[in-house]
């Protein structure tokens, strides 16, 4: 709860980071699928945002 992540996502981070990257892998997982969504909720944001701005400029045109 305090990453945020559904618990399927923590559950994968820590098989494929140990799969791929042996404990190390494990450990760092979490912490990098938890800057993965982070970035994609900002961009998400990001473009919603963008698209009410134009909206509501061509609205006030």
């Amino acid at each position: 709860d305090m990453v945020g992540l559904n618990p399927v996502w923590i559950i994968l981070a820590v098989i494929l980071g140990g799969g791929l990257f042996g404990v190390a892998g494990m450990f760092l997982g979490v912490p990098v699928i938890a800057i993965i969504k982070i970035w994609i909720d900002r961009c998400i944001d990001k473009k919603l945002n963008k698209n009410k701005n134009d909206k509501s400029c061509e609205a006030i045109k």
